[in-house]
């Protein structure tokens, strides 16, 4: 009797261990309330002009292409998520093939879901964004990271928040990130008129002092360094009148 129940016991063990070496979750539905309440997150394209979607199902399924309906590079393998809340990081993957991806979660609010993907940093918000430009001026913004509230400076550091900012709303602390000035800032400025269908822009450089009191209460794309600090800014504006 006593060999019979060691031997439960060893192979209960060992299904144990071989579970865990499958594609079995391990976060709970509480683990992942801050993707799921907000269900879908967007970030916007400077190239196609589209936003790449993220959703995240309480069922642990999710999607991730643009909002044709296509998806990102290889994003159709992915159908599953899962999240560690130690590393921070999301396991994306599929039940049928060892297909997975790794994805680091930098930081996230109500407002907003930055995520490192292939290294890269996008910075995703739950609402489309969409943006004027001349021509092929969405190029000046290749490579950006986030699109912000620009709220205050203090110091060698700035202070972004939710890039839809009504200062009618009360805010949480948490809603607002600081990150440091890279030594070797730069600021722009970028400003589209429309009126009756004529077109004019403004695109111009700004003196470090310039683009630091625009900082105070604006909107802007901006970049950071690999170091995370804030290393270029671009206010975006825009007028259009029929």
């Amino acid at each position: 009797m006593k060999k019979l129940v060691g031997l439960l016991i060893v192979v209960t063990l060992l299904l144990t261990i071989l579970a865990g070496c499958g594609n079995n979750r391990t976060a709970g539905k509480s683990d992942v309330e801050f993707l799921t309440e907000q269900g879908e997150w967007y970030y916007f394209d400077p190239l196609t002009l589209e936003n790449e979607k993220m959703s995240f199902k309480d069922d642990f399924s999710f999607y991730w292409g643009c909002e044709c309906g296509e998806p990102v590079g290889n994003s159709d393998l992915y159908e599953l998520y899962d999240y560690d809340k130690d590393s921070n990081e999301l396991r994306l993957y599929n039940e049928y093939d060892k297909s997975e991806m790794m994805v680091k979660v930098v930081d996230y609010s109500d407002y907003h879901l930055m995520l490192e993907l292939d290294g890269k940093i996008k910075d995703f918000t739950p609402y489309s964004n969409y943006f004027d430009f001349k021509d092929d001026d969405n190029l000046l913004i290749e490579g950006y990271n986030s699109y912000a509230f620009t709220k205050e400076v203090t110091g060698d550091c700035l202070v972004v928040g939710p890039s839809d900012y009504d200062g009618d709303i009360e805010y949480k602390s948490e809603d607002f990130d600081t990150y440091s000035m890279s030594d070797d800032i730069e600021f722009y400025n970028y400003f589209y008129k429309s009126e009756n269908d004529n077109i004019d822009v403004v695109y111009e450089k700004m003196s470090i002092a310039d683009g630091l009191e625009a900082f105070e209460s604006s909107y802007a794309f901006i970049w950071f360094n690999k170091d995370m600090e804030i290393s270029k800014v671009m206010y975006h504006g825009s007028l259009i009148i029929h």
